[in-house]
């Protein structure tokens, strides 16, 4: 049997189109559907629902939740919303997001902290907010909040906050505050504002963003730290559970929450904190030749002022780690984001992360985060 399905999803961000690709991913691998209400072309939504036996949404009007609510039809919702409580949905895991982003400025020192939510009240966003807010609580330090965690109930394209606001809110932070931003797109807003402001990039602020919008974070005037969320698979998961519902079958869970994949370090972020500048310079010649096979003396030399003992000291005062241990860590973070957006061999992994060969990516990857590669390759893929 043929299902006739409808997809609204909001195109505009990069997050969302992966999640499309997942949709089609599961379509592809056989499922019987035809897309009747295409999620590009949204002027005849709410409509065509009453053509569709199911239906894969995103809701923030209050006026089209109450219709989609009203349906006698399947439908499973891909973001955390306050409009649609009741739809079966899989969801990015908001806390865990907000709780990663804490644990990884903490540990860059940072002198403060502060969060900036999306300009729109969004249920996501005040829950990144929150885990945010409570990790650092825990933690003895408090967060700066751009705007106020407000009813997201209420209004749904009420702007929280304004450009304005958010230049006047930079201005009032310390220095070497750690910035959180609930989207790559308000990060990449924080970043002009600073620019714009005359604040450095990552010497006076530092900031995290979220999604991993590779074209985003990467033109940046200053490349922007993301944090991967599992879009792909959260499309998936989505079409599996309403191709299910079409079926007559319940789903197992009402809501499934998907944690982040991981942090892909920017330079945001890369050199934060460090205000030592024999230290940051030697950070620098490690991110730019980490692939290269450098040695701790090659790192030495390119910080004639001080003998390896006294460089090793400071590397473990500040960073908590020895200069070959920081290699390790570079390579390793140009090693993930090959395995999780590439169909590369292992040795070329290997090779072009800065390893001798994949023996030795292996041994180092399985140290560092407890997963083979391969199974972190598998872990960034869909099935």
């Amino acid at each position: 049997m043929n299902y006739k399905v409808g997809i609204r999803l909001y195109m505009e961000f990069e997050h969302n189109r992966r999640l499309l690709e997942g949709i089609l991913h599961y379509i592809h691998s056989g499922a019987q559907w035809q897309i009747t209400a295409n999620p590009f072309f949204s002027h005849h939504w709410p409509q065509i629902l009453k053509e569709c036996d199911g239906a894969i949404v995103q809701i923030y009007e209050k006026p089209l939740a109450k219709i989609v609510n009203a349906l006698r039809i399947p439908v499973v919702s891909t973001v955390n919303s306050a409009f649609t409580p009741n739809l079966p949905a899989v969801i990015n895991d908001d806390g865990a997001v907000g709780k990663m982003a804490a644990e990884y400025l903490l540990g860059l020192n940072c002198h403060a902290f502060g969060f900036a939510g999306f300009y729109y009240p969004r249920a996501w966003s005040q829950e990144r907010g929150a885990a945010f807010v409570e990790r650092l609580t825990k933690a003895g330090y408090k967060c700066n909040l751009l705007a106020p965690f407000e009813n997201y109930r209420g209004p749904s394209f009420k702007y929280s906050w304004t450009p304005a606001n958010l230049k006047s809110w930079l201005k009032s932070l310390p220095p070497r505050t750690g910035i959180f931003a609930a989207t790559d797109f308000i990060g990449i807003m924080v970043i002009d504002a600073c620019r714009e402001l005359g604040l450095a990039m990552p010497e006076d602020m530092g900031v995290i963003g979220v999604d991993d919008n590779v074209m985003l974070c990467e033109m940046a005037s200053t490349p922007l730290t993301s944090i991967a969320t599992d879009a792909r698979r959260l499309g998936f998961e989505a079409a599996q559970i309403l191709d299910l519902m079409m079926k007559g079958k319940k789903p197992r869970q009402h809501q499934i929450k998907l944690p982040p994949l991981d942090i892909v370090v920017r330079r945001s972020t890369e050199f934060f904190a460090i205000d030592d500048p024999i230290l940051a310079k030697a950070m620098q010649f490690i991110a730019a030749n980490c692939r290269n096979r450098i040695s701790v003396p090659d790192v030495l030399k390119n910080t004639p002022l001080l003998c390896r003992r006294n460089l090793e000291r400071r590397f473990r005062e500040k960073l908590s780690c020895s200069i070959h241990e920081t290699i390790i860590r570079a390579r390793i973070n140009r090693a993930k984001r090959s395995l999780a957006e590439t169909n590369r061999t292992m040795a070329t992994v290997a090779e072009q992360a800065g390893f001798s060969d994949a023996k030795k990516l292996d041994e180092y990857f399985r140290k560092a985060t407890g997963l083979t590669p391969t199974a972190y390759r598998k872990r960034c893929s869909l099935p």
